[in-house]
């Protein structure tokens, strides 16, 4: 049996609204790190590309596909950081 510290198990049943009203100054954060890790994401594959294991461990890479995909989420998260944020900062 694994026993919990008091603080441990409310931060594990808080829901997560109440993690953000404890820091609003992160939500304005959110779309443009979201964006920058899918941008540095595919930058770290494409960077790799010529290591033999790449190509077999990441094969949807270089489909046409994937990059629709890519692009279609890079235009979602653009949209997402030109709207104003739910939470204001400060």
């Amino acid at each position: 049996m694994v026993v919990l510290s008091k603080k441990t198990t409310v931060f594990l049943r808080a829901p997560r609204a109440t993690c953000l009203r404890q820091k609003p100054w992160s939500v304005p954060y959110f779309s443009p790190l979201r964006t920058l890790r899918l941008i540095h994401y595919a930058a770290w594959i494409a960077q790799r590309w010529h290591d033999p294991a790449f190509p077999h461990a990441f094969s949807w890479f270089d489909s046409p596909r994937y990059w629709q995909d890519h692009i279609l989420n890079l235009r979602e998260q653009i949209a997402l950081m030109d709207e104003p944020p739910l939470i204001q900062a400060g």
